[in-house]
């Protein structure tokens, strides 16, 4: 009669309903998560319960293309794999409970608006020292340590700290973006191998690159993965300290070609502060800044590059100011080098939106393997360099790198544009085939050097192709 009496017990493993990997249109996909079998049809996404409780809840088999698929996004069978913050910390309640959610606003507040809280923090001292003791005692010490900050006296990380990667703040910020990561085909990323990971779009605030933190040693095995900023938050007091243990180093030719030399990751967002104020207010197209910088320094240190794609990124936050002032100040920023935005968020507040955000990350764009079929290279280093396995970051790399040219290699236009064409077309296959059933915007790709617009559409894949090729007629002249 009592077990009869007692209450039901419910169980502690939250259900997991949603955070499903959408599929282009025209594609049947049969996704395998936590024992849910999600079965996409026709950009169309219903749930069923499945009965095999052997499932891998890591693992999505995306089948073959039924139909034809659209010219942006050519007929690729892939096998994709989806990381999970339980993946990633066993053990991690996967939900966040209200008052952990309470928890992590103000800590948004500091993170997405560092002077606006340090202001703050001086006016709390008002009422236990005065106005004038406080505002001198307070703006002192500041500037004491910003001095420190800027003739480089604070002390600094040579490597991250994996144990930052799992703190409670990065965990619980995962938790409250729903946010996971989809890689397009694991076997594509080799262990123990040096990338240039490039995240596109910047978005106001770069908060998805903090969300991706703690997925950098599932997705990257046996390296560390370093995220490469803007120098000028090196000026934010304690901000740019807890950026460090997670990997964060300023943005330079020399940061990138240390952290290829040593063997790891190096991942930078190329849009930068241009990309900040590329949000379009009618919330109709996804626009994307196309730049070559990576891709000369890919070339450069002979590392392939890995496509990175944050979607419901630019949806975290919206500007304050009206479009004329946000024109003004966005060339103030590009004038001078510091990154700033008036943003606002939840509520009114330097909160972000509470968005489902995720990540792709797609399949590497073979650069070594271009650079050694190329004519200026001799086949016999190229043999010696590739088909031995010889990768930039080991001790055997960096001796064939010496020893094949000599000095400094510096890439073709002809090059660049080549692997210009390549990214852009990764940019598009990532875009159209894990968009979400619920977003229509159109992706735009930006070209920096042209000064274009490109939309996702099969008419820009020509007039890109086209470019390209008219540029490697004027970078024959150029190409040593």
């Amino acid at each position: 009669m009592s077990s009869f009496l007692r209450w039901p017990r419910r169980s502690r493993t939250p259900k997991r309903t949603a955070a499903a990997p959408p599929t282009a249109a025209g594609t049947t996909a049969t996704i395998l998560c936590d024992g849910l079998r999600l079965d996409s049809s026709s950009s169309s996404i219903n749930a069923s319960s499945s009965s095999d409780s052997n499932v891998d809840s890591k693992t999505e088999s995306m089948g073959s293309s039924t139909d034809e698929s659209p010219p942006t996004s050519p007929q690729t069978t892939s096998k994709a794999l989806t990381l999970t913050l339980g993946d990633v910390c066993p053990g991690t309640r996967l939900t966040l409970p209200w008052w952990e959610e309470a928890l992590l606003l103000p800590c948004f507040v500091v993170l997405c608006a560092p002077i606006f809280s340090f202001m703050m923090l001086g006016l709390s001292f008002v009422p236990f020292f005065g106005w004038v003791r406080a505002s001198t005692s307070y703006l002192s010490a500041f500037s004491f340590y910003w001095v420190l900050l800027y003739f480089d006296l604070v002390p600094r990380r040579e490597r991250l700290s994996p144990p930052c990667l799992s703190t409670w703040f990065l965990r619980a910020m995962v938790r409250y973006f729903n946010y996971f990561v989809i890689v397009e085909d694991p076997s594509s990323i080799q262990p123990s191998t040096p990338y240039i990971g490039v995240q596109s779009p910047h978005g106001i605030y770069p908060i998805a690159s903090v969300c991706a933190a703690p997925f950098s040693p599932s997705l990257f095995r046996g390296r560390d993965s370093y995220c490469m900023a803007a120098s000028a938050l090196q000026l934010q007091p304690f901000l740019w300290q807890w950026l460090e243990t997670l990997g964060g180093r300023p943005i330079s030719a020399a940061g990138i070609m240390k952290v290829v030399e040593q063997g790891d990751v190096c991942c930078i967002l190329p849009g930068g502060i241009a990309e900040m104020f590329m949000l379009d207010p009618s919330n109709e197209t996804e626009k994307v800044l196309i730049r070559r910088g990576f891709i000369r320094e890919a070339l450069k240190n002979r590392v392939d590059i890995i496509p990175m794609y944050h979607f419901n990124h630019t949806q975290t936050f919206s500007y304050i100011l009206p479009p004329s002032l946000n024109e003004l100040l966005a060339t103030v920023c590009r004038k001078s080098g510091l990154p700033g935005c008036f943003l606002i968020g939840r509520w009114g507040l330097f909160v972000p939106h509470k968005v489902k955000m995720f990540s792709v990350v797609g399949r590497p764009i073979q650069v070594r393997r271009r650079h050694c079929s190329s004519s200026s290279s001799s086949s016999s280093s190229c043999k010696n360099n590739s088909g031995n396995g010889k990768i930039p970051g080991t001790e055997d790399g960096r001796a064939k790198k010496v020893g094949m040219e000599g000095e400094k290699y510096e890439p073709t236009e002809e090059e660049i544009e080549a692997v210009v064409v390549e990214y852009k077309e990764a940019l598009r296959r990532i875009y159209y085939t894990f968009r979400p059933a619920d977003g229509q915007r159109e992706l735009v790709l930006v070209d920096n050097q042209k000064g274009n617009s490109a939309s996702s559409s099969s008419s820009s894949s020509s007039s890109s192709s086209s470019s390209s090729s008219s540029s490697s007629s004027s970078g024959k002249n150029n190409s040593h």
